[in-house]
């Protein structure tokens, strides 16, 4: 959504050109992704849509917080509207990310040519087919990219249309689409910055007229920002430590992140799930490099802006302005995995790839090259396109994605006890998982989390026990480690504690619904029947699609019923 290297004059739109330039543009990011739509849920998607009980619910209650894996309600509306009319159905649902993508992809196509941008069908291909939006297009739980992302440059487009031709119900449309942007994910606060970034382009300049247009929509975006920071800090990370080295390491990390993505937008090779960590030392020279080049490069594109066009200028400032909610500036859970993620620079991808479109336009009007530029657009398109069709293939099972991911980054902790979960108990495959868990994780608490199930599943409950009193004590809002003590402590025979620590953990998760079932079982097994159903009932409405959750619901109804003594529920 940013333009190319010199400013333009739109070009007037003809019908039959504009619709099979459309046609091709929507095939081409369907083709691109067509593996998507026969893979599975994988990391947290069970969490919006199988697993999530805001979709049994009316629809106001997608646009609460109780019960809500991220504050999203358009996403979440979009879930329930889908639940509703096709069940928990995988193709559907990317089918739906998929089609999203591709209007995306259109609007950015309609954006540039209003724009004047050289290249704008191109560089609508080359968003419509890149490998980096991939993890946004086959991964499910990722709506509120896809979904943000239309209304994102829906608003975009009405701004532009106001520009040109100023009227009120434009302006209002604008505004809407800006509204719907953020209520499908929080990181489309942006927008106001981008807009300011577009006025300057075309005119070298920003006016009163349009600050007073965008006064309106800093103020949605001060209203988003901070629910989202508030949803994120309350909710989403629990406390849960973030480990970023510091304020100085922070901000330093930030300018490296910006060019990782710049990198990863120009040579997208090897994307992965997590990417490994990085640490900056401040007292080291080499960590002040990436902030340095940064600048360097946007004195350059400011400094040439009269030979270049202020194309360059603004598209670095459009970059950089989409990324800065997810440069590590402020905490936000995805952090505790990995530094950067393919999924977080959806808003920022338009930025090279409309440079590029432009480039490789201008290079084709020049008449002895102009073979060699269409050669190398096909090139390109291909090649992107063919990375897209092996990024969804990642996808198509947690086995797959996570594999994927530690073939190319063997520290990444989190996939290697997403890969334990699959593998039958005290098997060797899984017992190497958890200790090489224990090993990578960022934070002494999970490490001992991950060495306690290691412990247990090589027939050593004692030690275990202690090594997940460890990590509950190094970590009071690591409540996953307090929720293994406490079964811990229950195997070994310690009931009233277990139920002691259970309740702890439920003060920290009230919406953990394993968490209730594991508190049932234990008042069960106490005899106190109605407390146990009571939980185990609680249990059933946060995790509605558990099968052993159903099940033991069942057995311990049956056992109430008749009076008698309960049987096991495990």
């Amino acid at each position: 959504m940013t333009p190319g290297l010199r400013e333009g004059q739109a070009a007037t739109p003809g019908s039959r050109a504009e619709l099979a330039t459309g046609f091709a543009l929507a095939l081409l990011a369907i083709a691109a992704h067509l593996p998507a739509l026969s893979a599975g849920f994988v990391i947290d998607d069970a969490l919006f849509v199988s697993g999530n009980p805001l979709l049994r619910g009316p629809f106001w209650s997608c646009f609460g917080t109780e019960g809500a894996a991220d504050w999203l309600p358009l996403t979440q509306l979009s879930f329930w509207l889908e639940w509703h009319l096709v069940g928990v159905a995988p193709p559907v649902h990317h089918a739906v990310n998929v089609l999203l993508h591709a209007t995306s992809a259109l609007l950015l196509w309609r954006i540039l040519r209003r724009l004047g941008v050289p290249g704008a069908a191109l560089a609508g291909a080359l968003f419509a087919v890149h490998p980096l939006a991939s993890g946004s297009v086959a991964w499910v739980a990722e709506r509120k990219n896809v979904l943000a992302g239309v209304f994102f440059a829906a608003a975009v487009w009405l701004w532009l249309r106001w520009e040109d031709r100023p009227r009120r119900r434009t302006w209002v449309g604008a505004l809407a689409c800006f509204a719907l942007a953020i209520l499908a994910k929080g990181a489309a606060v942006v927008l106001p910055a981008c807009l300011l970034v577009l006025v300057w382009y075309r005119r070298g300049r920003v006016g009163r007229r349009d600050l007073a247009g965008l006064a309106p929509f800093a103020g949605l975006a001060a209203a988003g920002g901070a629910i989202t920071v508030w949803f994120q800090w309350q909710v989403a990370i629990r406390g849960a430590p973030i480990d970023a080295g510091g304020p100085l390491a922070r901000l330093l990390s930030a300018p490296r992140a910006v060019w990782f993505y710049a990198l990863q937008s120009a040579w997208p090779s090897r994307l992965s799930f997590f990417y490994p960590r990085w640490r900056l030392d401040p007292r080291s020279a080499c960590a002040w490099l990436p902030a340095a080049a940064v600048a360097v490069l946007a004195l350059l594109a400011w400094r040439l802006r009269e030979r270049w066009g202020r194309g360059p200028a603004a598209a670095l400032a459009w970059f950089v302005v989409a990324l800065s909610p997810v440069l590590g500036l402020i905490d936000f859970y995805w952090l505790r995995y990995s530094p950067v993620a393919d999924h977080l620079a959806y808003f920022a991808l338009p930025a090279p790839v409309s440079l590029a479109g432009a480039a490789l336009s201008r290079l084709g009007r020049d008449p002895r090259s102009r073979h060699w530029a269409a050669a190398a657009a096909a090139v390109v398109l291909g090649s992107l396109a063919a990375a897209a069709w092996q990024r969804c293939l990642a996808f198509q099972s947690e086995t797959t994605l996570y594999g994927d991911a530690l073939t190319k980054n063997p520290e990444a902790w989190y996939a290697h006890l997403a890969l334990a979960d699959h593998l039958p108990p005290g098997s060797p495959e899984r017992l190497q998982h958890l200790r090489d868990a224990a090993r990578s994780a960022p934070s002494p608490s999970e490490a001992a989390d991950a060495l306690g199930m290691a412990l247990g599943d090589s027939g050593r409950p004692l030690e275990a026990r202690e090594a997940f009193a460890r990590a509950a004590a190094l970590d009071e809002g690591n409540w996953l480690a307090r929720r293994h003590y406490a079964l811990a402590l229950y195997w070994n025979g310690e009931l009233p504690a277990a139920i002691a620590a259970l309740r702890e953990v439920l003060r920290l998760a009230p919406d953990c619904g394993p968490c209730h079932y594991d508190l049932g079982v234990m008042l069960a097994a106490q005899g106190r029947l109605e407390d146990a159903l009571r939980e185990v009932q609680a249990a059933r409405r946060w995790s509605p699609d558990n099968q052993e959750i159903a099940a033991g619901l069942a057995r311990l109804a049956a056992a109430r019923q008749a009076q008698a003594a309960p049987e096991k529920l495990r």
